[in-house]
């Protein structure tokens, strides 16, 4: 309750000017029960509960909270938030929130949750959330999601969400209305058109990758799936039936992959690893049952929408000792391992691609 107040009482800019009058150390125990007033500057300040002052540069420290109406510099540390109305620069500890208006450069570490309203450079490291208007450089990292408007440095995250980025993104889900530089996670969701490096398990990208994939291999699994991301960097997304061996067996895959386009327009070479579950029975098949498949394309376009594309790939297979291996024709490598077989071959692939 206490932090929300001053929360909402830092979130107006004030219009009086700052005193000029410099104090050597200050003290108060709350707002406006203080050895000094609040449009003041101190080199030291001590708020023995919370204090609301004008400004500091050097040291702030507070149990509770910190308030200040001006620019402050150096070191601010709060038990539970600290409030700063214009900039800051330094290092900022708080142990539940770190509020600012501008943060210039050093570090905010806050227990929850960095807000910086306008431009922000430095490092912002949160348990919870960082949220910033434009983040000009440096590095935001939180625990749970980092918010931006403007992001150019380095966001990790386990959800990142931002209008426009450039620079570098790690997390699990990362959301961007339009994206430069190269964002890495589990989902990415981009939502205008780009040529920067996106690499996921899935990737949509508007504008991007949507294409129909249609191929069969040596293991006699006809193959359907889709590709999305960008032109460069894919994703596979398959489910495959066999109508050649065993019992109802069928399998589903996920990948990544990478194409480079020759000189000769719709024609480039392609590679890219999925990883296949097997399954038998007709049902998900729940003992170890994989196949991990590196594939390597030449690929040529046919017309306008649809392609060729053909080569080798080379297959390793964990599976357990009692289920069916009769789709695999032959082996480089068979070995035991435990109650798992491991087995190794070589093969190829053959199939269409519908734009």
């Amino acid at each position: 309750m206490i932090s929300f107040g001053v929360y909402q009482n830092a979130a107006g800019q004030t219009s009086t000017p700052i005193s000029g009058i410099n104090h050597t150390f200050q003290v108060s125990l709350l707002p406006g029960i203080s050895s000094s007033d609040s449009y003041s500057t101190s080199k030291i300040s001590f708020n023995i509960i919370g204090g609301n002052n004008g400004a500091f540069h050097g040291i702030e420290i507070g149990t509770m909270f910190n308030s200040n109406r001006y620019d402050i510099s150096g070191l601010q540390l709060s038990g539970l938030a600290n409030i700063n109305k214009q900039q800051a620069s330094g290092v900022l500890l708080g142990g539940a929130l770190n509020y600012t208006h501008q943060f210039s450069s050093g570090f905010m570490i806050g227990g929850v949750s960095n807000i910086s309203l306008n431009e922000t450079s430095g490092v912002l490291f949160a348990g919870g959330l960082n949220f910033t208007n434009n983040q000009l450089s440096g590095l935001m990292l939180s625990g749970v999601t980092n918010i931006s408007k403007e992001a150019h440095g380095v966001t990790i995250s386990p959800v990142n969400i931002s209008q426009n980025h450039t620079g570098m993104q790690f997390g699990v889900l990362n959301v961007t209305e339009n994206q430069e530089g190269t964002q890495i996670g589990l989902i990415n969701f981009v939502g205008n058109e780009t040529e920067s490096t996106i690499i996921g398990m899935m990737s949509f990208v508007k504008g991007g990758r949507n294409n129909m994939d249609l191929w069969v291999t040596e293991t006699g699994f006809i193959n359907g799936g889709v590709r999305i991301g960008t032109e460069r960097i894919y994703n596979v997304i398959s489910i495959g039936y066999n109508t050649f061996h065993g019992n109802h067996l069928w399998q589903t895959g996920i990948g990544i992959g990478y194409h480079h386009q020759l000189k000769e327009s719709g024609t480039g070479i392609e590679s890219d690893l999925i990883y296949y579950n097997v399954n038998h029975d007709g049902k998900w098949t729940t003992k170890m049952s994989n196949n991990i498949q590196w594939r390597i394309h030449y690929t040529r376009s046919i017309n306008g929408n649809l392609s060729l594309f053909t080569g080798p790939n080379f297959n390793i297979s964990v599976s357990d000792e009692n289920l069916s291996a009769s789709h695999i024709p032959y082996t480089v490598h068979d070995r035991s391992l435990g109650s798992n077989r491991l087995r190794l071959w070589i093969g190829w692939s053959l199939g269409f691609q519908l734009y």
